[in-house]
């Protein structure tokens, strides 16, 4: 990732899948901007990236992506500070508002299911659309890479999930459709899917500890894949050229059994 210039979507905090992205890259010689949702927790990612050994490297920015201006000026803040190429973008973002992810699926309202694709499916479209003159590749040069983080819920049914499985699916097929449509300007396109890891956003996912439990009872692998294996395959996808429109799967193989 040495000289690279990424975008990273969705810090909360350290234990933000985004921030383990973010940290690894930077002390691997990237540039980075990195965003935060909201002004709430802005001084506390910032507190987060100051302890940074390559702090220097990276600037935190606000973006609530359910507001197309906040999108454009972190685009045109992310244009200041690295240039006007961006390599890697990484969308980890997923929201849902907490009376959808505690009852049925079929208990959804309107309101609740409107938010939850908008801040965890639509997104990819805005930010997409907005960074894509920094995006673009000519034919001869290596492609740009855009990165979204899903789960298996995208295309099982996982009840804890609820709503959320639906935003995952709508997820992937937008990175699909982006990829076909802007692989003629060199971008690539791609899904990481992961196990459940603990972070902020898994708190809000109902018996996350009993959907972990069953993970890790299933799971083939002795070591199950954590923050590290998502960095591991980040960075795979962030420059591996000729793969586009694919979901490359990081579960230790849960997906194969359950």
């Amino acid at each position: 990732m040495k000289g690279k210039n990424c975008l990273v979507m969705g810090v909360v905090n350290a234990k933000s899948i985004a921030w383990g992205i973010v940290n690894q890259w930077a002390k691997d010689g990237a540039n980075v901007v990195l965003t935060c949702q909201t002004s709430r927790i802005y001084g506390s990612v910032c507190d987060l990236v100051m302890k940074h050994e390559q702090h220097q490297k990276i600037k935190v920015v606000v973006c609530d992506v359910t507001k197309d201006e906040e999108i454009e000026q972190t685009i045109q803040k992310t244009n200041q500070f690295l240039g006007d190429r961006l390599d890697c973008l990484v969308h980890s973002i997923a929201y849902a508002p907490p009376t959808a992810m505690k009852g049925r699926l079929l208990d959804t309202t309107r309101s609740d299911f409107s938010t939850t694709f908008d801040v965890s499916a639509y997104s990819l479209i805005a930010v997409s659309r907005h960074a894509f003159h920094l995006l673009k590749r000519d034919k001869d040069e290596m492609s740009s890479s855009v990165i979204n983080v899903s789960f298996l819920g995208s295309t099982r049914a996982i009840p804890q999930y609820a709503v959320m499985g639906p935003a995952k699916a709508a997820l992937e097929s937008i990175s699909r459709g982006l990829a076909i449509e802007l692989g003629k300007d060199n971008i690539r396109f791609n899904t990481l899917s992961l196990p459940p890891i603990r972070t902020v956003a898994s708190h809000g996912i109902r018996d996350f500890s009993e959907l972990s439990q069953n993970y890790a009872q299933k799971v083939p692998l002795v070591n199950l894949p954590g923050i590290n294996e998502a960095i591991s395959g980040a960075t795979y996808l962030g420059s591996a050229e000729g793969i586009t429109g694919q979901v490359l799967v990081v579960d230790g193989g849960y997906s194969s059994v359950l």
